[in-house]
Order: structure tokens, then sequence, then C-alpha cells
């Protein structure tokens, strides 16, 4: 009847058991909880949903580099910047560097003087984390591998929202074209531009408690030899500022005691992150020719493989500029096989969607991750592991040069397999340990 509401009719006892599953929750949708509120201590009857377990205040804290601008920065030299978290941090929600790139026309003839710059992620060489007295870089992040992790883990709502930060076009939606900048009209004339990128790793998987730590956690930014790819005329480039933005989460007292009871424990706490481990082999290849590559460098449990190819060059977009293959294979140490043909198309399109990532940005962009697990996505994002497979160091990938990779640089390239590994950051007695597979 137009107008009217249709009203199923009652479930009799005999559709209860036949239906039973269907219409008896898990959760009771509608039930309450008692709560007491973290202000003023009164109990009260919520509904369940705003029961929360857990209060805190959101903090925003800048940490400035503990030595000055290094000279030389991406004018061919190697050079860090070092920075400490504080121990008075809470929960570190997210560690983001900031920095600022300032290029300036020639003094005498700087019209139409003009830079490409790269990607943020790859103004960086690599960013190392260490924890003071533990005497090693407890975990290196290189910055090629964390640009690929933010094409592929990034929604296009939010590369939309962040891509300015990360030094890419948001307009462009092949994830291909960085920002670019305006040619120069004059002589000495400078321009800026300030990138934001998040720092991952642990950092990036696990709210760590820093106030827990017994050791200093310093963070050892690299910075690449060169911030662009591409220069018109004589511009000068150089680092003008940096600093970490970390937003964390201030507790209330008894969070605050309970967590750090717990991380100076004998019992202690542990934090699972993805470990990237590289390892870079130059081939002079012919289209259609077979490489064979041993992964000695990768004897371990992974969750799946990074495979990228390059040119060898080190200069202009030679680093960035990634080139598709024709297929790979993997091998056991007996040759018997471990995954059957894949091709190009077939990893970029099918396999990719099958790491459960955000994005499709592999289609546009050669790279190459094989999951072993279920969800390599969820391992970058929060650490949960969900399979793998046992690598033996006499395993081999075996890949089929494409005519690109032939056409480029005289064939002369460079193929890097990051074998991506569930790592363990386990802190005891405030005291931390990496353990690696």
């Amino acid at each position: 009847m137009s107008g009217s509401h249709h009203v199923e009719k009652a479930h009799t006892s005999s559709d209860v058991h036949r239906y039973s599953s269907h219409v008896t929750p898990s959760v009771e949708i509608y039930g309450h909880a008692p709560h007491i509120s973290a202000h003023d201590r009164r109990k009260r009857v919520v509904p369940s949903s705003q029961n929360t377990s857990f209060v805190s205040y959101k903090y925003y804290n800048e940490v400035q580099p503990e030595n000055a601008i290094p000279t030389g920065v991406w004018n061919g030299s190697s050079s860090y910047s070092d920075f400490i978290i504080p121990d008075t941090c809470h929960i570190l929600n997210d560690v983001n560097l900031e920095f600022t790139l300032q290029w300036t026309s020639d003094g005498s003839s700087g019209t139409g003087n003009n830079i490409t710059p790269k990607p943020a992620h790859q103004m960086i060489d690599y960013i190392s984390l260490m924890f003071e007295g533990s005497g090693q870089d407890s975990c290196i992040l290189r910055g090629e591998d964390q640009q690929l992790l933010y094409l592929a883990s990034t929604s296009d709502e939010e590369f939309r929202r962040s891509a300015h930060s990360y030094g890419m076009d948001p307009t462009d939606d092949t994830r291909v074209n960085v920002r670019t900048f305006a040619a120069a009209t004059g002589n000495s004339q400078s321009f800026t531009r300030k990138y934001r990128i998040r720092v991952g790793g642990p950092l990036g998987s696990s709210r760590i408690f820093a106030a827990g730590i017994v050791d200093d956690l310093r963070i050892r930014v690299h910075w690449a030899t060169s911030a662009t790819t591409a220069l018109t005329g004589t511009p000068t480039v150089s680092l003008q500022s940096t600093q970490l933005i970390i937003e964390e989460q201030q507790l209330t007292r008894s969070d605050f005691d309970r967590l750090m009871a717990q991380y100076r424990s004998d019992s202690g706490v542990s934090h699972r992150w993805a470990e990237v481990r590289v390892s870079s082999h130059p081939f002079t290849v012919s289209s259609g020719m077979s490489l064979s590559q041993v992964l000695n460098s990768h004897s371990s449990y992974a969750a799946g493989l990074l495979v990228t190819c390059r040119s060898q060059l080190t200069t202009g977009a030679g680093p960035t500029t990634f080139l598709p293959i024709t297929s790979l294979q993997l091998h056991d140490e007996r040759n018997v096989k471990l995954s059957n043909v894949m091709t190009d198309e077939f990893l970029r399109d099918h396999v990719s969607r099958a790491g459960d990532w955000a994005s499709d940005a592999a289609r546009t962009t050669p790279f190459y991750f094989i999951p072993f697990s279920l969800s390599l996505a969820s391992l970058f994002a929060h650490g949960t592991s969900t399979g793998g497979l046992k690598l033996s160091s006499r395993d081999k990938l075996d890949i089929v040069a494409s005519a690109t990779m032939a056409s480029t640089n005289s064939g002369n390239i460079q193929i890097d397999i990051g074998s991506i590994n569930p790592a363990w950051m386990d802190i005891s007695r405030g005291k931390v340990r990496m353990a690696k597979s």
C-alpha cells in the first residue's frame, strides 16, 4: 500500500531455532556499561559505544636537531642531522620530519633558472633509529622504500590531502609527477618550500611509550647527495631548516604509572614492526635476457618481497625512475618453483592488490610487492603479522629483462631486492633490544 510501512511477521519458535545464528547478536548494540570519568571520577552508566577505555590528551611537540644544519646538504656531500626524542613524551602517536628546501637563481644569469625536485622521501638517503647504549643502528629506513610505501598505502583521498607535504602533485592521479617550481624571472631570486613526511618503522606502526624507555632514542637523518633530478641554468640548492614534529598522547596519571610499570618490569612489552632488508645487484642486460639472483642476503622469515629496477646512474632522474621488468619467478635451492612465472602486468595489477594496499599506484609506477602473508599493508601500518615464508640463503629470484631495461643507460641497471621481515622491539626494564627474523 502506498505510504504504508512494511512490517515483517514475528518469528515463530521454530523460526528462532532455524535462524538463531542471525537473530542472536554477539554484541549488545543497545547495551550500557559502567564508566568512571577521568576528570571528575564520577561513576556513570553510559552506552557501550561511549565507554572509552583509554583517556589521553593530544599534544604536538617540536624537536630541534642536536647539531647545526650541515653545510653542503644536497650538493654532493654526505651529511646528517641528529634528533633526540624527549623522555618527557608519553605515547608517540606520530613522528614527522619537517624540512625546508631553498633554491636561488644565479646572481648574473638567473633568468629562466629552475629545478625539478625529487619527492620528499627521496631527498633523504636513509633514516636510522639508535638507542643510546645499544651501539648499533636499531632500524634503517631507506628514503626510496618509504616513498614506495607511501604511494602504495595511501588512499586516493589521503593522497590528495598529503601530497603537497610529500613533494607530489596532488592533482596527478597516477602519482608519478612531483610538485614543480615556477622558473626564476631574475637574478638571485630565492624560492622556498616546506616538506613534512612521516617517519616509519616501529615509530609508524607502534604507539611507543617513550617515557618508559631508559636510553635516549636518537633519530639520525642521512640526507641524500642531491634533492633534484634536473637543473635549468645554475641555481643553488640548500637546506634551510629542519625539525621533528611529534604528535603525542599525554596520559592521565593512572595510565602513565601503569605503562611505566609495564615498560620497566622484567616481562616488559614488545612492539612488532616491518623491517625491509635490501640488497642491490648491478647487471648489464639485453631485452629478453634471463637474470638469476641468489637471495643470500635474505635468509629469514619473510612476509613478502619488494623488487624494483632502475638505472645504475646516481645523478639526474636515474635514482628515482623505476623500470618495468618482463617477468619474475622464485625457485628454491633445488630449483623447485616457489612461485609461477609472474608477468609485469600480473604483478602490478593482481599481485599488488593481494597485498591489501589502499592504492593502485603500482599500475603506473613499476614496483613489485610480492606478498607471502595475507596482508602486507597491515604489517606496515599496525605490526599485524598474517603469515610468511622461510627464505633460504640459496633460494633465487629469476627475472626476464624488458626492452625498457635494455634501452636505459645502455642496459646498465640495478635490481634492488627487499625482504619484508616481521621484527620485534623488545623493551624490558626500560632497555630496548631489537630482535629481527
